[in-house]
């Protein structure tokens, strides 16, 4: 369990360069992108300056520029929502989804 979190971790802080980010989007969890239209203006000026999107299905990190009144791309976590690629988000059918082994039983 350890080895595995670990290494999850790992991923992470080397895709996001150690940044500290708060995610504003389901519930810290992040959700799918297609949601970033639903955050009204009232939400984007309380923002703050680590206040990110993340779309789960892909990893990337959006964060909103006050300047282009835009949502801009920052960076990818290097981890995705298994669930949400399965369920066919806009990039669900690009990604990889490894199937499980399962070893059949011969000679009962």
């Amino acid at each position: 369990f350890a080895s595995g979190f670990a290494f999850y971790m790992l991923i992470y802080y080397c895709s996001t360069n150690y940044e500290d980010v708060h995610v504003i989007n389901g519930r810290g969890l992040g959700g799918p992108l297609q949601t970033i239209h639903d955050i009204t203006p009232t939400e984007i000026k309380k923002l703050k300056s680590k206040d990110v999107f993340l779309d789960n299905c892909t990893g990337d990190i959006y964060s909103y520029n006050c300047d282009l009144e835009q949502w801009m791309p920052v960076g990818n976590t290097g981890l995705h929502y298994r669930k949400s690629t399965a369920s066919g988000g806009i990039y669900g059918k690009m990604m990889v989804n490894t199937k499980i082994y399962r070893v059949k039983e011969v000679n009962k």
